[in-house]
């Protein structure tokens, strides 16, 4: 009966040991717990065995913690893209003051302003040949070849209006001169004669022709005063091809911009090859 009385005893101890346990973790979990959808705490139980259970309930008390952190860092990254944009803003600033087209002034002193505000805009000098200075020497173009042009009266103009008696021809024309440039391009039909043997001679053809005269490039079709026009622009004015083969359109020429691109490219080895043939 004795044992059975101390049985009882240790039981009823433990009983009320645990019901101590579980207030003061219903205590610690209402100070440091989170709420369900009614608003009411809520309650993990958990023995000192059980590990995961406590992390996971120390996990969910840090929930908040961590979103607070992730708000303050979003409106961290917030401010610095406004501050990026501020900062490419003032490169943007910076590089059109360094590299924008600037005017060169001879002085930003308020007297010279003011002189520029007085001075009227018919007191500036116009473009071109000056009214004070020397006209340019005139100069002579006899070096360049003539081409006569006569005009004429027509048989109506040769006669007097009046009583309708025909001019007399006045000795000596009026003559003056204008420079003129011509383009012209045209195709060169290259004809060789051929011959035919009459001799019974070995080691001749039956039929001889004249031997052929050389191109610029073998078997190329532009000739050599072409092939000048198109060095002499590239290199000599550093004009682009594609402004080169415009220009000949305009004179109905079509050429293909590979076959003068290729040429050009080789430029250093292949026009001082071929300067005595072009004329360089």
């Amino acid at each position: 009966m004795n044992q059975k009385k101390e049985i009882l005893l240790d039981t009823k101890l433990n009983t009320c040991y645990n019901i101590l346990d579980m207030r003061e973790q219903l205590q610690d979990t209402h100070n440091n717990s989170s709420f369900n959808s009614d608003g009411h705490p809520q309650i993990f139980y958990f023995c000192e065995r059980c590990t995961f259970k406590k992390e996971n309930l120390i996990l969910r008390n840090g929930k908040g913690y961590w979103q607070k952190q992730h708000e303050r860092s979003k409106e961290r990254e917030e401010e610095l893209k406004k501050e990026n944009e501020q900062l490419k803003a003032r490169i943007r600033y910076l590089e059109h003051q360094l590299y924008s087209r600037k005017t060169e002034k001879n002085s930003n002193s308020e007297k010279d302003k003011g002189n520029k505000k007085n001075t009227s805009s018919t007191n500036k000098n116009p473009k071109g040949q000056q009214a004070n200075n020397p006209g340019p020497k005139r100069r002579s173009y006899e070096h360049l070849p003539v081409r006569e042009q006569e005009t004429d009266l027509s048989e109506e103009e040769k006669k007097c209006p009046i009583c309708g008696l025909s001019f007399d021809s006045f000795p000596g024309t009026e003559d003056s001169e204008t420079i003129e440039y011509e383009t012209i391009i045209y195709r060169r039909r290259k004809k060789r004669k051929r011959y035919r043997k009459r001799c019974c001679c070995k080691g001749i053809p039956g039929i001889i022709t004249a031997p052929k005269s050389e191109n610029v490039i073998p078997k190329g079709r532009i000739g050599a005063s072409l092939w000048t026009e198109i060095l002499i622009d590239k290199f000599q004015f550093q004009i682009p091809l594609h402004r080169i083969l415009k220009k000949f359109s305009l004179n109905d020429l079509d050429l293909a911009p590979g076959t003068v691109v290729g040429p050009c490219s080789k430029r250093p080895q292949w026009a001082f090859e071929k300067s005595d043939f072009i004329g360089l």
